[in-house]
């Protein structure tokens, strides 16, 4: 069975990260490496004190994107039928669709709710890039459950991007990836195509991720 979270209990992270801050300051895009879990701990816990990047929150759930942004949005059909739709919901509360060969979350099992921060981590070949985030807002009707996150500082992103799955009247269920970013790192700016091809295959993997969570 795949692995779930128990919300009530602490998560140990199996493959801990420690920072480390190629640009300085607590403002640039972070690099980490694998080492104690310390460092990753402390960078975890400063989040609260943080502050989103960006001005417009909720915006990718509220159906108006704003200008001045590039704007994204993916979806994948998942299957028909409720019990479809209650397995993504499952994925999603448990942070299926980010537990791919390249991303995982920080804390493992971090709590689904509006106002909790996390860690999105993406491997490497030999660093990872940590993109700390903040849950902007969870929704959950009868037809559709998900959730928006918005980027912290030391993301190499400034924006939000949401992760949303509908039940149409037919009984079709799809899962939506909807965001709108610019770059917040130099380093992300001047790598331009390359910067972009690794957010579009990170989008389509936590796609893919879902999918194969609802299947199993």
């Amino acid at each position: 069975m795949e692995p779930l979270c128990a919300f009530d209990t602490d998560c140990r992270v199996e493959r801990p990260l420690a920072s480390c801050d190629r640009e300085g300051g607590r403002d640039r895009m972070r690099l980490t490496r694998r080492a104690d879990s310390r460092s990753m701990n402390d960078f975890f816990r400063s989040l609260a004190f943080l502050e989103p990047t960006y001005n417009e929150i909720g915006a990718t759930l509220s159906g108006g994107l704003p200008p001045g942004y590039r704007h994204d949005h993916y979806e994948i059909d998942l299957g028909t039928g409720d019990g479809v739709f209650k397995r993504s919901v499952i994925g999603l509360r448990t942070w299926q669709a980010h537990r791919t060969r390249r991303t995982r979350v920080f804390p493992e099992c971090q709590r689904l709710a509006a106002g909790e921060s996390m860690i999105v981590v993406l491997e490497l070949p030999f660093l990872a890039i940590v993109a700390p985030c903040r849950i902007i807002q969870v929704v959950d009707d009868d037809d559709q459950f998900g959730f928006a996150y918005g980027t912290l500082p030391g993301h190499p992103e400034r924006g939000e991007e949401s992760f949303v799955v509908r039940a149409s009247p037919d009984g079709l269920i799809k899962f939506e990836v909807t965001a709108f970013s610019s770059p917040a790192s130099p380093v992300v700016q001047l790598s331009g195509p390359i910067a972009r091809s690794v957010q579009a295959t990170t989008t389509k993997r936590f796609l893919i991720a879902l999918k194969e969570f609802v299947q199993r």
